[in-house]
C-alpha cells in the first residue's frame, strides 16, 4: 500500500465506525458484519463479469449525464445517493431501486440524481472510487457503477484490484489511454477522500444514505418510501411555483 493510500485511509476510517448494508443505515455497527456473507473477491477472469455492455447501454442511453449527474439538470428534484463501492446495500440500491426511478421520475425529467463518494471500507473502495471519478471524467460514471456494483466481492480481497478496475473500464467502452493512467496515477483519491469527509461533515454516518431536496430518507433501500419522499418534494415545488417561489 502507497503512503498516500495509507494516509487517506486513515483519515476517512479514524473518525466513527459506519454502517453499511440493506437495512435503513439508522447507525454506526460493526463493519464485520458486512463481510461474514460476501465470497472471496475474484480473479479477473471472463468468468467474473455477470454483466455485459449492452444492459448498460440500454439502460442510460437516452438518459441525461454529466460527471456524477443523472438525469436532467432543469429538473425540480434532487436526489443524492451515497455509497461505498464494496457496500451490498449500496448495491441493491443501484441496481434494484436507481433503474425504477429513472423509469418513473427521471426519464421524464421531474427527478436528477447525484452520486456522493462515502468511501470507508478499505483500500479496494478507495480504488473503485478513484476508478469511477475516472470513469465519470468520460461521462461513463453511470455505466461503470452498474459494473463496479453487479461484481462486488468480499470487501478488499481483490474483487476491485486494479486490473479488475480497468477490466471493466472496458466492458462500458472507456477510453483506456485515458482511464489507464488516471487510476495508476491515484491522482482522483484526494477527491474521493474529500467528498467523503464532506459526507461526514453534512451528517452521513452509514451507507446506502438517500437525500431528498437535502432531507435524508430513512428506509430509502424500500422503494415505495422513497418513492413516497420524492412525490411529496414534487407537490412542494409545485406549491412554491403557483407562489412565484421556484420552479
Amino acid at each position: 500500500m502507497s503512503r498516500r493510500l495509507a494516509v487517506i485511509l486513515v483519515a476517512v476510517i479514524s473518525p466513527i465506525a459506519f454502517a453499511c448494508g440493506g437495512g435503513d443505515g439508522a447507525g454506526p455497527q460493526d463493519d464485520a458484519s458486512v463481510t461474514d456473507d460476501r465470497p472471496p473477491g475474484p480473479a479477473a477472469t471472463p468468468e467474473f463479469f455477470t454483466a455485459t455492455p449492452k444492459v448498460f447501454e440500454s439502460l442510460f442511453a437516452d438518459v441525461e449525464q454529466d460527471g456524477f449527474d443523472l438525469g436532467s439538470a432543469a429538473a425540480p428534484v434532487e436526489v443524492v445517493f451515497y455509497a461505498d463501492m464494496q457496500c451490498s446495500g449500496c448495491a441493491g440500491f443501484a441496481l434494484e431501486v436507481l433503474p425504477a426511478l429513472m423509469s418513473d421520475f427521471i426519464e421524464d425529467d421531474r427527478v436528477r440524481v447525484r452520486f456522493h463518494h462515502f468511501a470507508f471500507l478499505g483500500r479496494e473502495s478507495l480504488w473503485a472510487a478513484a476508478a469511477a471519478e475516472c470513469a465519470a471524467s468520460q461521462d461513463r460514471f453511470w455505466e461503470y457503477l452498474d459494473v463496479l456494483m453487479t461484481n462486488q466481492g468480499r470487501p478488499n480481497a481483490g474483487a476491485f484490484a486494479k486490473a479488475n478496475l480497468k477490466a471493466f473500464a472496458e466492458l462500458v467502452g472507456i477510453d483506456h489511454s485515458r482511464f489507464d493512467p488516471c487510476l495508476d496515477s491515484d491522482e482522483r483519491l484526494p477527491a474521493v477522500e474529500g467528498a467523503t469527509q464532506e459526507a461526514l461533515a453534512s451528517g452521513i454516518q452509514s451507507v446506502p444514505a438517500v437525500t431528498v431536496g437535502g432531507l435524508l430518507v430513512s428506509g430509502a433501500e424500500d422503494y415505495q418510501q422513497l418513492r413516497t419522499a420524492i412525490e411529496d418534494e414534487l407537490a412542494a415545488v409545485r406549491v412554491a411555483g403557483d407562489r412565484g417561489l421556484g420552479w
